[in-house]
């Protein structure tokens, strides 16, 4: 099955087996190939990022994160294809407040 999707290209396969009685990832006998695709992620995403505060406009206090540490979130697929992704803060910036003052 291949999933018309913004950005890179989703497909899934699975498998059935008429003997297997388990329960499957979609129902008894029906499973998923294994090694069909992995993840590797660097670090915990909400770790290793650094606020750096200074004078703004006017002598407004700005705060800003920026990793201190690179956070790479890799996903392999079977056949050889390789996607990453890199987050971003967004906001990065926020004036007076420091982020941990910030709630969402």
């Amino acid at each position: 099955m291949s999933l018309p999707a913004p950005g890179f290209p989703l497909s899934l396969s699975r498998q059935y087996d008429s003997r297997a009685q388990t329960p499957g990832d979609f129902g008894p006998g029906w499973s998923l190939p294994q090694a069909e695709v992995s993840v590797a992620i660097t670090h915990i995403i909400g770790e290793g990022w650094t606020q750096n505060s200074g004078a703004g406009l006017w002598g407004m206090p700005v705060h800003t994160l920026a990793p201190s540490q690179r956070h790479l979130i890799v996903i392999r697929f079977s056949d050889d294809d390789v996607v990453r992704f890199e987050p971003e803060v967004s906001p990065d910036s926020s004036i007076i407040y420091p982020f941990e003052m910030i709630s969402t």
